[in-house]
């Protein structure tokens, strides 16, 4: 995964949705991040997918405009002295 320069993600009202029930705990955190306008960095690889980054975890993400839905791919668990910077 190559990811390009940092952009701001805000996606209102978009449905967000995890491929993998053990991620599931980190979509309201997500919903409030895109909701906001998150971090995120594109994979200049895939067209559509975007790390972000949240509070607690880096999230994965497929954007699918078009259903206006944000799949959540993998979400990684960020060292809380990361939380502190």
């Amino acid at each position: 995964m190559n990811v390009t320069n940092g952009t701001i993600l805000k996606l209102k009202n978009y449905r967000v949705l995890s491929l993998k029930p053990s991620d599931a705990h980190d979509i309201p955190e997500l919903e409030r991040a895109l909701n906001d306008g998150a971090s995120a960095q594109p994979d200049s690889d895939r067209d559509g997918f975007y790390v972000v980054e949240l509070e607690s975890s880096r999230a994965y993400v497929y954007v699918l405009d078009k259903l206006q839905t944000v799949y959540l791919v993998a979400s990684q668990l960020v060292a809380s002295s990361r939380k502190n910077d």
